[in-house]
């Protein structure tokens, strides 16, 4: 037996030796003999990481591309990822900078340490790699509702004044059914009403969301289910009508408050077929706000509240209309007399006032007889179902539509009624309809008609027969009152009007009971008809547009040959977006029969999902096309004929065919494959265009000429295109060195005199932008230069090309290796106006640059506004000095740089300054953002002169209103992309020792709200401040972290002036020892009686961890002053003795006088962890009340004498040891949770009313006493 236990003895010793002797000393031991292979693997695992990295950039770029807000396990990720790898090339450089020591003499602490750190890395690269695939990268971003925001319509009147007051009542009051009616006759203002309602409701936070859609005439459930779902970033991934109702009526009842507004009902709704919760199963946060012309409406809706909107009296209703026709007391008594007349006429009705005092408005007095009379003699009886409420409107818009100017305008109107209603028109389009229907003959051009369009649309608005339409990203886009429009149909549909239209919307079948014969338009949109029947005259149709429905959606549209053989004077044939079967037998292809339209001037068939052939000849044979839009279509133009093939049944038009067509001016075309352009193919002279070889174009009609052209041999067939192009894009193209070869004698120079926009991508034998001396006016209006990895690109702008720089404005150079200079030094004077306009410079991977411009050019840089300068590792200054330099700046040539906003340098390894203060001036005035990251030799962001005056020796940031100071960590991009649009910050280097020096001359940092140190291990005071400057005044945030060597934060003066402050956080500062400075030796009196004073009155936040020096937090003195304070989190601070303390006995003394109890009444969060010196709450016996406490957390605090406990109000007491007798004593009656001494504490409380607020989180109780 003994034998068994020794043998049991020795193998259980054995292996207790092997786990924790040998086997730690073999891992430690092979750190430092497998030195080599673990810095390989390390680089490996890095490189893999970098790929990585790149691949979830790319795809964050594109979902910040669509709007989307990234979600933060990305974030998290970037930002984890991006550490690691600043860690590795600090460890990479550390390695490089040891290894010709470690070569001839190893150094085996040195090699040990090292591997570890590598080894380390490798792991936490492992780890990262494992977590990088994503299920989501981005999430719909919040946008602003715009639809609701203020609107110049909207006029106080009284009428308007007490139905919004009566709306806004109802809104407010629980006790209200939650649907509220509001009606009134057309034109009276219920939508301008409803979106001032809406825009209140939501800045008051009635509501958490509202949205707002327009039902229409023409109800579509899906259109109405679909505008609520994406004002809610809800996607509708169901596809029956019913599945859609479902997924809204579940989103809906999630809502805790939510306004509907239902513009423009004119019948019932069925709420529930929408998916708006109704009937028993009603949500109450759900408020529903109508509008329609019918109190009965209201009633079939079952409002309770039902608020009328009416016209407006006499007296407002003059007052409108002066002011829309800009009547005053100069106007001719003759023109008010009759005015009078007129306003009596219109009935009261915004829309009609409107409308015609914009009309009137500096006409003479026969038109406005002319108009009254005809307002009094015109009676409208043949417009059908209008109400007689109505009819005054009608003929006030008629009237105004009467007096337009210019025919051309009034087509332009009747056009636009072509679209359904409360449809977008985008003026683009209006532009390629009228330029396709010839409407502006002597116009030579399409810009010439463009302009003509756009001045017919700015002169409807005028009159308000065209509203703009307010979507700041969408300027283009126009909109028509639904009366407006009705009085255009009526107008369009009269005989003897000379443009006959018809509009059909959601049309089924096509329409039996019509007579097409003087009609000049026909429009059918969100069409569902199965085709064009055969045999139908339309002997005077010129334009005929489909679109696409969302009825039926497998459904496809039959065109049969005959279908157009009656429609010899078509002119548009619009044939957008539609799923069509163009044959009976289905093979999806263009019919020969299009081809004879031969007076078809523009036809579109820009998103044809399902078209797959267009036969030969067919195109050719539109000898008058002026217009040709072939963009977003599935059917692939690699399958156009192909040189040398002869299977009839397959082939395709040839690209050929364009030169055949002598009127084509207007072209928009997507190639996916160079090679199947017929060789020696030359595209035709065109006005404008937009061509994609190789890759899409996202622009579905042209208004500017771009090309778009990838992976070719040749710029040949462009020849015809490249001297008039304004947008060019070049991405890897064949042995093309330069845009234009002045050297090449046999070579037809090109000016690109009207580029604005370049951009050359992956072109390793580019050189530059042209070969020799280039010819005159080249690149003459370019305003905007990207330049992505061009391995061959040695200079950018030669003198010969800067000098034509006069309008350039941004300027992006990437991933050119060898890239030596960006702009060239100009010989003899430069022209004052070269480069003045540029606004921002963006160099990146650029490793061989050296400096950015020479002084002759920096000093024209007067408009500078972002500057970004990353990895140029040879970066030794931005502007090149010479031996003239100092010669050149003593000329009194004005400060560079003073417009700029935003100065980002990142890992520019010999960068030891940004530029000299005489270039500068005193200081940067308009700077908002400066980051200088990774600036491992940056000595001075300014380089001071000799002799400077040393009171300006700091750098004013005058317009920021918020900077970050942090030094090279790859946080700080994180950061900066969370904040606000209104946040700006800067970023400092880490050999920082005293960071501002603020003296009497001015409040430099008057307007700074927030405010990070990070990482600065040599940083020791941040603010040295005289006495006399008060400053900070602003200042909401504070966050300093990895500070080592820092002492205090502040000192007592400007502790004693941050009454805004809201949040503090220190972290990992090894030496600090106070926040404010209580122990200089300098202190006076005058200092002491700052101590007494301080106040942090506005204080919510308090976060502290890793100070090992820090004592106490901060003077018991300032308690009674933290009223709001909310928040206070303290760990890992071995040294702590007090959160509340007093540096010495006198200053105890001092305060003895203060009240036993003090209540921190808004303290939600109290976390102590890791403090193992921590003895006391507060250094005097103080009895703390926690009214509002809903956690508590203690952990690690064997020290502490304070003891915690929940009285039966839920209220959280912490009592000094002086109390703890009385405390036990009435434990019993009034505590309903006591923790010993000591112990570890975890607390939720669910019954403080902060936890109420947030029973959203699904807060648990939970008690966790660790009487160890």
């Amino acid at each position: 037996m003994a034998g068994f236990c020794e043998a049991w003895g020795s193998n259980v010793l054995a292996t207790v030796f092997v786990d924790y002797v040998v086997k730690p000393t073999v891992r430690h031991v092979g750190y430092v003999f497998r030195f080599k292979k673990i810095v390989e693997d390390l680089k490996e695992k890095s490189k893999q990481l970098k790929a990585k990295q790149d691949s979830v950039e790319d795809s964050v770029k594109d979902a910040e591309n669509q709007i989307q807000k990234i979600d933060a396990v990305v974030e998290s990720w970037r930002k984890d990822a991006s550490t690691i790898q600043h860690d590795v090339e600090s460890l990479e450089v550390a390695i490089q900078e040891n290894k010709r020591c470690f070569n001839w003499c190893p150094d085996l602490c040195w090699r040990y340490r090292l591997s570890k750190q590598a080894a380390k890395k490798s792991l936490s690269i492992s780890e990262l790699m494992e977590k990088s695939e994503f299920e989501v990268i981005g999430h719909p971003a919040d946008l602003p509702g715009i639809t609701l925001l203020p609107s110049k319509e909207f006029l106080p009147f009284k009428s308007a004044e007490l139905a919004e007051r009566q709306i806004m009542e109802a809104l407010k009051d629980d006790g209200v059914n939650n649907i509220i009616g509001v009606w009134g006759m057309g034109g009276v203002g219920k939508t301008t009403l409803v979106n001032e309602v809406g825009r209140k409701a939501k800045e008051l936070k009635l509501f958490g969301e509202v949205v707002k859609v327009v039902v229409s005439q023409n109800q579509n459930i899906e259109k109405i289910q679909d505008g609520i779902a994406d004002l809610l970033n809800l996607k509708l991934d169901k596809k029956s009508e019913a599945g859609k109702a479902e997924q809204l009526w579940a989103r809906l009842q999630n809502e805790k408050s939510i306004l509907i507004i239902l513009d423009d009902l004119w019948k019932k709704l069925d709420l529930k077929a929408v998916g708006i919760p109704v009937d028993e199963h009603q949500h109450k946060g759900c408020k529903i706000l109508l509008t329609t012309r019918s109190q009965q409406v209201c009633s079939l809706m079952g409002s309770e509240q039902v608020v009328r909107l009416d016209v407006l009296d006499k007296d407002e209703a003059w007052q409108l209309f002066k002011s829309c026709a800009e009547l005053d007391d100069g106007t001719s008594p003759d023109i008010l007399k009759v005015a009078i007349e007129v306003v009596k006429e219109c009935k009261g009705l915004t829309i009609a006032l409107s409308s015609l005092g914009k009309t009137l408005k500096g006409a003479r007095l026969h038109k406005w007889r002319e108009a009254c009379q005809n307002l009094k003699s015109c009676t409208l009886l043949d417009i059908e179902c209008v109400a007689e409420d109505d009819r005054n409107a009608y003929k006030c818009l008629k009237l105004s539509y009467d007096f337009l100017k210019l025919e051309k305008t009034k087509i332009i109107f009747l056009l636009c009624s072509l679209y359904p209603e409360d449809h977008l028109i985008l003026i683009e389009q209006l532009v390629r309809h009228a330029w396709g229907l010839e409407l502006f003959k002597g116009r030579n051009s399409i810009q010439e008609a463009r302009d003509a369009v756009y001045t017919a649309v700015d002169d409807l608005k005028a009159c308000s027969l065209l509203l703009e339409y307010e979507k700041w990203w969408e300027p283009s886009y126009v909109k028509m009152h639904d009366m407006v429009r009705d009085v255009a149909l009526w107008i369009g549909s009269q005989k003897e009007s000379h443009f006959v239209i018809k509009s059909e919307l959601g049309a089924r079948e096509w329409p039996t009971n019509e007579n097409f014969e003087h009609c000049s338009a026909i429009s059918f949109m969100n069409c569902n008809i199965k085709g064009i029947p055969e045999g139908l005259e339309y002997p005077k149709l010129e334009f005929l547009s489909f679109s696409d429905g969302v009825l039926d959606r497998n459904k496809t549209m039959m065109l049969s040959g005959s279908s157009f053989e009656g429609m010899k004077s078509l002119k548009v044939l619009n044939l957008e977006r539609i799923k069509r079967s163009l044959s009976q037998d289905a093979l999806q292809m263009l019919t020969n029969e299009v081809g004879e339209l031969r007076s078809v001037r523009l036809l579109d068939l820009s998103f044809c999902r399902r078209l797959k052939r267009i036969p030969p000849n067919v195109i050719r044979r539109l000898s008058k096309l002026k217009e040709l839009y072939l963009g977003f279509c599935e059917f692939k133009f690699d399958e156009w004929v192909v040189e040398g093939s002869t299977n009839a049944e397959v082939r395709n038009a040839s690209l050929l065919e364009l030169n055949e067509l002598s009127h084509l001016t207007i072209l928009r075309l997507d190639v996916g494959d160079f090679e199947c352009v017929p060789q020696d193919f030359v595209f035709p002279k065109l006005q404008n265009y937009s061509i994609g070889i190789g890759g899409n174009i996202y622009e579905v009609y042209p208004s500017k000429r771009y090309l778009k052209i990838h992976k070719t041999t040749s710029l040949h067939a462009f020849k015809n295109l490249l001297e008039e192009v304004e947008l060019l894009e070049l991405n890897s193209i064949v042995n093309c060195q330069s845009l234009d070869d002045a050297r090449n004698y046999q070579h037809v120079p090109v000016t690109f005199s009207n580029l604005s926009f370049l951009k050359i991508e992956s072109m390793n034998c580019f050189r530059g932008l042209c070969n020799g001396l280039p010819p005159d006016g080249f690149l003459k209006k370019l305003k905007t230069l990207e330049i992505t990895r061009c391995g061959s690109l040695k200079s950018v702008f030669p003198p010969s090309v800067t000098k034509n720089m006069e309008q350039l404005k941004s300027v992006k150079i990437v991933d050119c290796n060898i890239l030596e200079q960006i702009f060239e030094e100009m010989e003899g004077a430069t022209n004052d106006e070269v480069l003045q306009k540029l606004e921002r410079l963006e160099i990146k991977k650029c490793g061989s640059l050296k400096s950015l411009f020479p002084l002759s050019l920096a000093q024209n840089m007067l408009h500078l506004k972002v500057l970004i300068i990353e990895d140029c590792d040879m970066l030794e200054r931005l502007v090149t000095e010479d031996d003239n330099f100092i010669e050149m700046l003593s000329n009194n040539h004005p400060p560079c740089f003073q417009e700029l906003e935003a100065l980002h340098i990142r890992n520019c390894c010999k960068l030891e300054y940004v530029c000299p203060s005489s270039l500068v001036g005193d200081d940067l005035p308009r700077l908002k953002s400066l980051v200088l990251k990774d600036l491992h030799e940056l000595k001075q962001v300014i380089a001071l002169g000799q002799g400077r005056d040393i009171r300006n020796d700091w750098i004013s940031f005058g317009g920021a209103e918020s900077e970050q100071l942090c030094n090279n960590i790859s946080v700080v991009e994180a950061q900066g992309r969370e904040k606000s649009s209104n946040m700006e910050y800067a970023v400092i280097g880490n050999h920082v020792e005293q960071m501002f020096y603020l003296h009497q001359s001015g409040y430099i940092l008057s307007n700074l709200k927030g405010f990070e140190v990070k990482n600065l291990p040599e940083l020791r005071v941040i603010w040295r401040t005289l006495k006399q400057l008060v400053t900070l005044q602003n200042l909401e945030r504070i966050t300093v972290v990895g500070c080592n060597r820092l002492r205090y934060v502040f000192s007592p003066l400007l502790a004693r002036n941050l009454p805004n402050l809201r949040r503090l956080i220190i972290k990992e500062c090894e030496d600090l020892e106070q926040i404010v400075d209580t122990t200089s030796s300098s202190s006076s009196p005058e200092d002491h009686h700052d101590q007494q004073s301080l106040s942090f009155p506005n204080l919510e936040e308090i976060e502290i961890e890793s100070c090992n020096n820090l004592k106490y937090v901060f003077p018991v003195s300032i308690v009674g002053d933290l009223q709001r304070l909310k928040d206070i989190r303290i760990s890992k601070a071995r040294k702590l003795e007090q959160v509340f303390g007093c540096e010495d006995k006198a200053d105890a003394k001092d305060n003895d006088h203060q009240e036993a109890e003090t209540v921190l009444p808004k303290l939600g969060r109290l976390d102590l962890e890791e403090l193992p010196s921590l003895i006391s709450f507060s250094s005097l016996d103080y009895h703390f009340l926690f009214p509002s406490l809903w956690t508590l957390k203690v952990r690690d605090c064997r020290q502490m004498t304070t003891s915690f406990s929940i009285d039966l109000q839920s209220c959280a007491h912490a009592k000094p040891q002086t109390q703890a007798s009385q405390q036990i004593e009435d434990s019993e009656a009034a505590q309903k949770e006591m923790w010993p001494r000591g112990s570890d504490i975890i607390h939720w409380n669910t019954q403080s009313e902060a936890v109420k607020g947030r029973s959203h989180l699904n807060f648990k109780k939970k008690n966790c006493v660790d009487a160890r």
